[in-house]
């Protein structure tokens, strides 16, 4: 990482891991990345979410 220090790196997880993780469907999750809840992370075709990134969410209570 190129002028950065990261202590860990940070997991990239499915919507469908995301969605056990919110206790949502797979559609709700990708609903939040639509609407800018969740940004999205693209690894050649697919489409991931930092883990910290839904766990911060679900810490501020839901709100970006």
């Amino acid at each position: 990482m190129t002028g950065q220090t990261a202590t860990r790196l940070d997991r990239l997880i499915s919507d469908a891991q995301a969605a056990k993780i919110f206790g949502v469907s797979t559609t709700t999750v990708r609903r939040m990345r639509r609407d800018g809840q969740l940004a999205t992370v693209r690894v050649r075709n697919l489409a991931r979410i930092r883990e910290s990134e839904v766990l911060a969410l679900i810490n501020r209570g839901g709100k970006r």
